[in-house]
């Protein structure tokens, strides 16, 4: 069996998930585009969290992680720099109709 007739399957299946809503649709937000910190195990934790323009609770966005490689930092995927575009340059392709939420998460370490 080629592997596109075993493709075709699987995406059916996660069609409906891929669409659904999450639990936090239509409830008010509470969360902003900004940088945030959490213990996680005891350690502290960075990411930043870019929200669309014009947010909007009832709608439903895709929710895009952004990892840095081995020695960067969420700041630098988040902002760009080192040779690096914002957001690997997804940024301003999804969201030129407003439909992602990303999340820049720091590695312990930096790595």
């Amino acid at each position: 069996m080629q592997l596109s007739t075993l493709a075709l399957p699987v995406l059916a299946l996660a069609a409906p998930v891929l669409g659904a809503r999450s639990p936090g649709c239509g409830k008010a937000p509470t969360i902003r585009s900004g940088e945030y910190s959490a213990n996680v195990n005891g350690k502290n934790r960075q990411y930043i969290v870019r929200l669309p323009d014009n947010y909007n609770s009832n709608q439903a966005y895709r929710l895009v992680f952004t990892f840095h490689a081995l020695g960067g930092d969420h700041r630098q995927i988040a902002n760009g720099g080192s040779g690096t575009l914002a957001f690997y340059g997804l940024h301003p392709l999804m969201t030129g109709n407003n439909s992602a939420i990303f999340v820049s998460p720091n590695g312990i370490n930096n790595g």
